[in-house]
């Protein structure tokens, strides 16, 4: 995850495609570093459940991304996804 923070940073100097991908990167490695850590306590369904949250997480953050570079595609797609996806694992 080192990696991704240092791109994060060297990517602040380039263009803004650069800093685009390595903050989608960035969030999606923070989420599923996260994510890495739930079998060490839950164990199945319960692991099941988590993943699929680490997953809208990740969606939630790929909103904030695209609301930063003023995109509305990929703004509402990934925010439509994170609030959509809850409903999905409740029924």
């Amino acid at each position: 995850m080192h990696y991704f923070f240092r791109s994060v940073l060297k990517s602040r100097k380039a263009d803004g495609a650069g800093l685009t991908n390595a903050l989608y990167a960035l969030s999606r490695s923070s989420a599923l570093a996260l994510g890495s850590l739930v079998p060490f306590f839950f164990y199945s369904r319960d692991y099941l459940f988590a993943m699929a949250a680490v997953m809208v997480i990740v969606q939630a953050l790929d909103a904030v991304i695209g609301s930063k570079i003023n995109n509305r595609f990929k703004t509402y797609g990934p925010l439509l996804t994170a609030i959509g996806n809850p409903g999905c694992l409740i029924s």
